[in-house]
């Protein structure tokens, strides 16, 4: 696996819907490792800009089902379209996911995956939470219980309806 350089987390203010600023994105680049790292290693303007966007987010990496690199960040709209492009100009055979809807209306999503061999269940969990207690709110709480009914609330969840 390559590594992307130092996670970086910075502070957002979040709201979700129309007005959400932040996602949470699952990207998979379908290609070997060697065709990666030597696209990132050849110090071309595309893999220069990919390098910088990701070094300013939060980013877990790892291997999917397939054993193709994934990743699992959080950014905006804006940072997410200049991800994509850069991956575009890298030619890059990839897919992006937004979870975001699934993590905020707490849908199962799978984090046992490894990185080098290294368990990064836990990193991908914190990812996760972390987005998740930053983005929830009273209208996803209502979407929530009008989608999958009043038990599927947590206990944060429940403290928040308390509060409004």
């Amino acid at each position: 696996m390559f590594k992307f350089g130092e996670l970086k987390v910075n502070s957002y203010i979040c709201i979700y819907n129309k007005k959400t600023t932040m996602k949470l994105v699952k990207v998979t680049i379908r290609q070997t490792e060697d065709e990666i790292m030597g696209k990132l290693e050849s110090g071309t303007a595309e893999s220069l800009i990919f390098a910088d966007i990701l070094s300013n987010i939060v980013v877990v990496e790892f291997l999917n089902e397939e054993g193709f690199t994934s990743f699992l960040c959080e950014l905006n709209d804006y940072t997410l379209l200049r991800l994509v492009d850069s991956i575009v100009n890298l030619s890059f055979d990839f897919s992006v996911e937004d979870i975001t809807n699934k993590v905020l209306l707490s849908e199962n999503i799978s984090v046992n995956y490894f990185d080098n061999g290294i368990d990064v269940s836990s990193d991908l969990n914190n990812l996760i939470n972390s987005f998740y207690e930053s983005n929830i709110d009273v209208d996803i709480i209502l979407d929530k219980i009008s989608s999958k009914g009043i038990e599927s609330l947590s206990e944060k969840d429940k403290i928040i309806l308390s509060n409004y």
